[in-house]
């Protein structure tokens, strides 16, 4: 990665989407409360100081060969700007208290999308966003994250409310599902203004439901969300980390132009489900294993893969405490396997 010759990453990713392939492969070492850690920062301040996190996100995905720009993977915002509570000494940072499921908050989510992004850290968040774009000068990627509406619906009332409710209260969490989707279509535009070029849809409770729930109560949704992303030409990312085996032809289905994976899943066999560009799988757990585990880990998905319609990347994002030179080893596999393919 970031060899003269190579071109920048935003071509490469069109070329992906066309033709299957770029020369080389991308990557994407997924970092974020990772590079407070090694900068020893606290994440509340990490989160809240919108030119530092940035300009951090941006030189530690440079030094790691990422090919993707993006600020912190914060599953947080959305839910905590419309009533959750937060504990910021969590690793990562998480939901301490969530908010009743009444049907006033619900129709409260409904009401609260005129003034949805004055809420909470959104401010700082889209400030930081356009930073990241500024400070992106070789054509990386940027990237823009968006909490999906039945993890956003579980952030604020409790996975375990919200996971009952499919069958105890179906009605009440369709309007949910409904209001959360709206709202976030209303920050998909605000982060089309600001500049990225992707969003990546963060979706992780739906691994845990069937696809038959999927289908009757998530698809429709996540239809609409991509749908609005591809309209601002933008390039849309579904992240189910878990295990979503089940799930592969449902987000399939969704018009995301790529789905993102954990390692519980077969890229190749994903591929053949969804017919979607795939990426991720490497498992975050191997980023504190010890050197050697990611690295070997890469170069035997790219053998399987063979690069096409596949993106490298971590399963998700990749633990606070990982030893930098370890997630080095993600974007030095590409590399190494790509020269061989070639030259060998």
């Amino acid at each position: 990665m970031g060899r003269s010759n190579d071109q920048p990453p935003m071509d490469r990713l069109k070329s992906l989407l066309s033709y299957g392939y770029a020369e080389p492969p991308l990557v994407f070492p997924i970092v974020g409360y990772h590079v407070a850690y090694v900068n020893n920062l606290d994440f509340y301040s990490y989160l809240l100081d919108w030119e530092k996190m940035p300009l951090l996100q941006y030189n530690a995905l440079k030094e790691y060969g990422s090919d993707f720009l993006a600020l912190a993977m914060d599953l947080t915002l959305e839910a905590e700007a419309l009533g959750a509570n937060v504990s910021y000494h969590a690793v990562p940072p998480s939901i301490s208290k969530h908010v009743a499921f009444t049907e006033d908050h619900v129709n409260s989510l409904f009401e609260a999308r005129s003034k949805y992004l004055e809420l909470g850290r959104f401010k700082i968040i889209l400030k930081s966003v356009k930073r990241l774009v500024e400070l992106n000068r070789e054509g990386r990627v940027v990237c823009g994250y968006v909490t999906g509406p039945l993890t956003l619906v579980s952030n604020i009332y409790g996975p375990e409310v919200i996971l009952k409710s499919f069958i105890k209260e179906p009605g009440k969490l369709d309007k949910s599902l409904e209001a959360a989707t709206g709202l976030q279509l209303e920050y998909i535009a605000a982060l089309a203004e600001a500049g990225v070029d992707a969003i990546a849809v963060l979706e992780p409770v739906a691994a845990l439901i069937s696809p038959q729930h999927y289908a009757r109560f998530l698809l429709g949704r996540l239809k609409a969300i991509f749908k609005e992303i591809e309209r601002r030409d933008l390039v849309g990312i579904l992240h189910t980390c878990g295990n979503a085996v089940k799930l592969i032809k449902n987000m399939g289905e969704t018009n995301a132009h790529v789905l993102s994976l954990d390692h519980y899943v077969d890229l190749v066999e994903a591929f053949n489900v969804s017919g979607k560009i795939v990426m991720g799988n490497v498992p975050t757990v191997y980023f504190l294993e010890g050197r050697g585990k990611v690295w070997a880990y890469t170069i035997q998905l790219l053998e399987k893969t063979r690069s096409f319609k596949h993106i490298v990347a971590s399963g998700c994002e990749i633990p606070a405490y990982a030893e930098p030179e370890i997630v080095k080893e993600l974007s030095q596999a590409v590399v190494n396997w790509f020269d061989r393919s070639k030259h060998g």
